[in-house]
């Protein structure tokens, strides 16, 4: 990412800068996948930061196809372009190799508020999900690749860089939205996208000697982990233990 903001400077091609705001949001979803709650303010003002960047970098792209007083460096884009190509297909088959894409055990009970759930599946699905990142950003690399080899070779089509831009951008937009919603779902301890209140309630109204489940109250803690708090109206009290162990 570093290496592309650099060499998106040298070489004045707007295409790679956006690139490497791409990568920032890559950057910023995995800190999320890693750390705690207390983190989410971190990555919120690091999206907003990146929403910043983008918003400058097609206020540039506007200017330049608007007055196209700019000078690209081709070679120093064909480079840059070309290494972040070669750095996301390494990447790429390094997380393939690690990705057990078959099936896996799953082990998730929860206790009160305490939630435990088995690391092997998370695990996965964050490697799928890198995969899925560092695949787009070599889609996005291969574009800004092409771009140069235009530029190099039809230099009157410059104007592929700024395009380059707007496409990168709009794609940035679309995936930190996503991010900012589900860092937004944890700090106002919404209920899980992944979990269905009414039918939480009923399984808990359906286990043979409670009454009745009221004041219940799922929230994320994490991206990961989720807790959930309820008050339970029993008939008989030999069978709390029994109960709270199907809870």
């Amino acid at each position: 990412m570093t290496a592309e903001i650099v060499g998106g400077y040298i070489s004045n091609s707007l295409a790679i800068m956006s690139d490497a705001a791409h990568m920032c949001t890559d950057l910023v979803s995995f800190l999320m996948s890693i750390f705690a709650v207390s983190e989410i303010l971190g990555a919120l003002a690091s999206i907003l930061f990146v929403w910043i960047l983008t918003g400058i970098l097609v206020y540039s792209a506007i200017r330049r196809i608007q007055y196209s007083d700019y000078e690209i460096d081709a070679d120093v884009m064909l480079i840059v372009s070309g290494s972040s190509v070669a750095m996301n297909v390494v990447m790429g088959l390094v997380l393939h190799g690690c990705c057990p894409f078959g099936g896996s055990n799953k082990h998730h009970h929860s206790h009160g508020l305490h939630s435990h759930s088995g690391h092997s599946e998370p695990s996965n699905i964050n490697i799928k999900a890198a995969l899925i990142h560092v695949f787009g950003d070599l889609l996005q690399s291969i574009g800004v690749l092409i771009s140069a080899y235009i530029i190099k070779y039809k230099p009157q089509y410059k104007i592929a860089d700024p395009i380059c831009t707007f496409i990168f951008s709009a794609l940035v937009m679309c995936t930190t939205v996503s991010i900012m919603r589900d860092a937004l779902v944890i700090l106002m301890e919404g209920c899980p996208r992944d979990v269905n209140y009414v039918s939480v309630k009923s399984a808990l109204q359906s286990i043979k000697g409670v009454r009745m489940a009221h004041s219940l109250h799922v929230w994320s803690l994490t991206l990961h982990k989720n807790a959930l708090a309820v008050h339970l109206a029993v008939g008989k009290l030999h069978f709390l233990m029994k109960m709270l162990i199907k809870v």
